[in-house]
């Protein structure tokens, strides 16, 4: 029986480090399905999970606005994942935020078929308290990976490397369709 993992995210603009992500799990899972998480298709949810509500705002805090379209971040981690060999052993999914929906999260990705995979940053308070946090919320394992390359797309804005955060082909995407680099603008491509 083939190994399966799943993640999920918002990746609001693929970066080298979620590619580097992506290529630890499948050094240890033949394939993984990857939850892109549609924020608009949420509300806020907090009553469902008020033990949780502290949490759930802190990963509200956690990302860079604007958040790009989801279809733009579908296709940037297809364009990504293609350039590197890796979209084949890979399944792009709009999921709904497993924190406040974890059931949901449960039946589409069943404990006995999926692993729930996390890349560990020990040096992210936030990463470490994700995990404990979202064992609970889903009632099983997180397991984790090491990836190669620990690249958070708001460190790379704030450093204004973008060159060597994004692929060529992910900031040529985000320029012909003027769209933000990870809540950067960038001018549109003539």
């Amino acid at each position: 029986m083939k190994k399966r993992a799943v993640t999920f995210g918002r990746f609001n603009t693929f970066s080298k480090g979620h590619e580097s992500f992506i290529q630890s799990i499948l050094l240890k899972w033949d394939t993984v399905n990857i939850g892109v998480i549609d924020d608009g298709c949420c509300t806020k949810n907090y009553n469902k999970n008020k033990l949780f509500k502290n949490f759930i705002e802190e990963c509200d805090e956690n990302y860079i606005n604007p958040l790009n379209k989801l279809q733009h971040r579908i296709n940037l981690m297809e364009i990504a994942l293609s350039e590197k060999g890796l979209l084949e052993k890979c399944s792009i999914k709009k999921i709904n935020r497993p924190e406040l929906y974890p059931d949901n999260f449960n039946e589409l990705f069943p404990v006995h078929l999926y692993d729930v995979v996390f890349a560990i940053d020990v040096d992210s308070q936030f990463d470490i308290k994700k995990i404990g946090v979202f064992e609970l919320l889903l009632n099983r394992p997180i397991k984790l990976v090491k990836a190669e390359l620990i690249l958070h797309t708001s460190d790379i804005i704030r450093t204004g490397k973008e060159q060597l955060g994004f692929s060529s082909a992910v900031i040529d995407y985000c320029k012909e369709h003027a769209i933000s680099l990870g809540g950067k603008s960038i001018e549109r491509k003539r």
